[in-house]
């Protein structure tokens, strides 16, 4: 069977793309490689025709790109045709560059995985024995930020990380558990990596990221984006327009909406050529040594001794 590391990006909502009753997929194993391609090319093209995906794809196998295609416009209201340059939102798999930029500064030891969060954020020091493992492993048991924004806030304008620290700084609201207790995914964590990154390394998130990941690995489509940004990435896709997001209860109309201020847990935006070189990075130890890099991979130990997924 063809092994390969598929890189799909849609500018669909993925729990809406689920329903929308895509036909199934099915390639023989009796036909050659470049055969198999044509199929999936067929199938692509023939629900992108049917108004069910819009977007890249992106086939590679032993580090070798083999299928590379574009399906449909990027554009919020249809006038730029997707190609090799368009970059989508990835939203929580952005957190996959926030946890490398921990790693980066690890390595060079300008911060420790068991250091506190207070050392950094002392506005959070009530968060007592939470550590940077623990945000990195999602086990610090931190209330999710997003709940306690509907429950305080009564604008919609854009929110930060500085207004998000003094939100939790202002209310303290209790752990769900205690540092370490059990897992429980959080994006407040990884909101929280990105300010210790800042604080840390003394330089803005979005130029740290850019400086040491993306231009290193060559990423010119890939950059931190949220509302608050000057520029947005050139060849940037939009969300259609009429798809919509629930928070709150409310209904927004829009590609991104007013939780779009943070960075770290999502907000990263990158093309699926670049996706690729970043897999590359790390198969080849571009950015941190092996050691390091395979350290990544160790599930957490919760404090009964049982391992994280």
């Amino acid at each position: 069977m063809l092994t390969i590391v598929s890189i799909i990006l849609v500018s669909v909502i993925l729990s809406l793309f689920f329903a929308l009753r895509i036909p199934a997929l099915n390639i023989s194993e009796n036909i050659s490689q470049s055969e198999k391609l044509d199929e999936i090319d067929r199938w692509l093209s023939g629900i992108h025709k049917n108004n069910k995906f819009n977007g890249t794809v992106l086939l590679s196998k032993g580090g070798k790109v083999i299928l590379e295609k574009w399906y449909g416009v990027s554009g919020a209201n249809g006038e730029k045709t997707i190609n090799e340059e368009s970059s989508f939102n990835l939203a929580s798999v952005s957190k996959q560059f926030t946890a490398m930029g921990v790693a980066l500064l690890h390595g060079r030891s300008v911060i420790d995985y068991d250091d506190e969060i207070a050392k950094y954020i002392p506005e959070l020091d009530f968060y007592r024995g939470v550590t940077i493992k623990h945000l990195l492993h999602h086990t610090s048991g931190i209330p999710d930020y997003m709940k306690l924004v509907i429950k305080y806030r009564d604008d919609e304008g854009v929110f930060t990380d500085a207004e998000m620290i003094e939100l939790y700084n202002d209310k303290r609201p209790k752990s769900n558990f205690s540092p370490g207790e059990m897992f429980e995914y959080s994006n407040t964590g990884y909101v929280l990596l990105a300010e210790i990154i800042e604080r840390a390394s003394g330089k803005e998130f979005s130029k740290f990221m850019a400086e040491n990941i993306f231009s290193p690995l060559g990423m010119n489509n890939t950059q931190v984006f949220n509302l608050l940004s000057e520029n947005g990435p050139s060849n940037r896709v939009y969300g259609y327009a009429h798809k919509y997001w629930l928070f709150g209860g409310k209904k927004q109309k829009k590609d991104l909406n007013h939780f779009d201020g943070v960075a770290g847990d999502g907000g990263v935006y990158s093309s699926a050529r670049d996706l690729s070189l970043w897999d590359s990075g790390l198969n080849k130890g571009s950015l941190i040594p092996k050691d390091q890099y395979e350290e990544a991979y160790k599930p957490g130990t919760l404090s009964n001794g049982s391992k994280t997924k």
